[in-house]
């Protein structure tokens, strides 16, 4: 059947992200930063914020009790965006390629801090991919089938005629059992080839 819509990721497939340099960046704000390099991935439970259900202050308190924090609130914030990079090369000519013909849209598993910093510094290709869905305001996230549902069902479309372009497998499975096609993204000229094959190009 004919794709009418099309649901794009946000990090790693329009803006590069390494959530490792956040870590690197918080564990030197670490009262033993040699003790926090081994805890704080493990104790970052961002499958909580990025449902809404605990926020970047609670995060903070979380660290400054398990690991100490030699920084105030607004200098973690900084440090949790630090792994945000430029848009991924050639992906706004994709969009660009796309805006015309299919209804776009992004769903990010995200939380409040990295979503206000991507709306502040990436708005010319995040307008592009419009309406946003972002798993804190929605309270659920990727893989969980449910929310491919609600998406496809806010964009009034049929599972079947939407695509996700994400580079997460485990996503990509979840949109698969919600009844989406799905390409795991690895480079823009990867995707181009995809679409091309789908005749979505």
């Amino acid at each position: 059947m004919p794709i009418k819509a099309i649901i794009f990721d946000m990090g790693d497939v329009l803006i590069q992200h390494d959530d490792t340099l956040e870590h690197t960046a918080v564990q030197a704000m670490c009262t033993d930063p040699e003790y926090a390099g081994t805890r704080i991935p493990q104790l970052i439970p961002f499958d909580r914020v990025h449902r809404g259900e605990l926020t970047f202050a609670d995060l903070f308190r979380l660290l400054a009790e398990e690991v100490g924090l030699t920084a105030d609130y607004p200098a973690f914030a900084s440090a949790m965006t630090s792994g945000f990079g430029p848009p991924i090369p050639g992906i706004a000519h994709v969009v660009d390629s796309l805006t015309e013909r299919f209804s776009l849209a992004l769903l990010s598993n995200t939380n409040a801090v990295h979503w206000s910093y991507a709306k502040s510094h990436y708005a010319a290709l995040l307008d592009k991919v419009r309406p946003h869905f972002v798993s804190f305001e929605l309270g659920m996230m990727k893989p969980q089938p449910e929310i491919f549902r609600h998406v496809v069902a806010a964009l009034g479309v049929e599972p079947k005629d939407c695509l996700l372009i994400d580079d997460n497998e485990a996503n990509g499975q979840g949109a698969r059992v919600a009844g989406l096609d799905e390409i795991r993204f690895r480079s823009s000229e990867q995707l181009i080839a995809e679409l091309e094959a789908r005749d979505v190009l």
